[in-house]
């Protein structure tokens, strides 16, 4: 067995902070304090190294150009490299990098390029495969837990901003689904190379997978509200939960068999909040694995998130650090960091 922690985090590109004649940017509501770049981004690497994370996925980086290239920013590669993780940017070609900062340039007047980045520690895992990137259907790193037959294939995706528009958030889906299909990683299942591979999708998926749709009448018996998005019952009272139902998003991950890590509340403003920040999972068993408990008790899963922070509220309580909006002196981004501990199965190299 093997324990895995994974953190997501939108870290609020500066560039699209308080843009002249975008009200929605504005953060009216945030004093400057919390809302300046000099002050929040010490301040994420600080959260960042705590997690102690065995992968982070970062969206909303803005890129760097230095030695005539767009890179990672050094305050989040120096930071992070010290503290023995390896710094994968989105690799996309060079010309694409400086397209994206010239549509920066023209929406938010600043000349300055976003992506994401995925940073995993060195002495827990060995790169399986070079990392593959989309425009659209973010990047995915494939990295094997040494001296096992486990395969891990995380994919760090920010789907469009408007949740209005599900057809480009499935098209996002479908490409990064095609980056998880690695055939190298087929290959060496067939080959026995590997046991089992784990698919994780995970981002700001500016959308719930689950939406509240009307209130659980019983007449005060207990009731059963079965979590579409990840196949759990949970046993509440009358009253103390509303009923749930899957979005698209939701139905995309339920038809492709992913599990959601129960994370709760992670973007708030003054007037609003949601869950727009998501851990999906599954993973692939294959035949010649064989992992038995007592007979009656059938087979071990492979996989359990074990933890998660935010935890998933179903009473429905305000979380006091939310209030007023984001960032704050609680959290310095608009999102919080959302973060995963999981449980999971691995079987002997052999020599492998």
């Amino acid at each position: 067995m093997s324990s895995l922690r994974i953190v997501s985090y939108n870290i609020l590109a500066d560039c699209y902070v308080r843009v002249h004649e975008q009200p929605w940017n504005a953060f009216s509501y945030c004093s400057e304090e919390h809302i300046s770049a000099e002050v929040r981004y010490p301040r994420i690497v600080e959260n960042l190294i705590q997690s102690n994370a065995d992968i982070i996925l970062l969206q909303e980086v803005m890129f760097e150009f230095r030695d005539e290239l767009w890179q990672l920013p050094l305050y989040l590669v120096d930071a992070l490299q010290a503290q023995g993780y390896v710094a994968i940017m989105q690799g996309l070609k060079q010309k694409d990098i400086s397209k994206n900062a010239v549509r920066n340039k023209k929406m938010v007047g600043k000349a300055i390029p976003t992506g994401l980045a995925i940073f995993w520690k060195n002495e827990k895992f060995k790169e399986f495969d070079v990392s593959k990137y989309g425009s659209g259907s973010g990047m995915t790193v494939y990295l094997q837990i040494p001296e096992t037959k486990s395969v891990l294939c995380v994919n760090n995706i920010h789907l469009v901003g408007d949740p209005a528009k599900s057809d480009q958030h499935l098209k996002q889906l479908e490409g990064a689904k095609k980056q998880l299909d690695n055939k190298n990683v087929h290959d060496a299942v067939k080959k026995g190379l590997v046991d089992c591979v784990y698919e994780f999708v995970c981002g700001d998926f500016n959308g719930e997978v689950t939406v509240t749709t009307a209130p659980v009448c019983t007449a005060g018996n207990e009731v059963q509200m079965k979590d579409s998005s990840d196949d759990k019952d949970n046993s509440k009272s009358e009253g103390e939960h509303d009923k749930r139902t899957r979005t698209v998003i939701g139905e995309w991950f339920h038809d492709n068999v992913f599990q959601r890590a129960p994370t709760g509340t992670s973007w708030a403003s003054d007037a609003t909040s949601a869950e727009l920040d998501h851990m999906m999972y599954r993973c692939i068993h294959h035949p010649q694995q064989q992992y038995q408990q007592e007979e009656e008790e059938g087979p071990a899963p492979l996989i359990l998130c074990t933890h998660c922070i935010p935890e998933i509220n179903l009473d429905m309580e305000i979380d006091t650090s939310l209030l007023g909006g984001l960032p704050n002196e609680f959290h310095p981004s608009d999102h919080v960091m959302v973060q995963a501990d999981f449980c999971i199965v691995n079987n002997s190299s052999n020599g492998v």
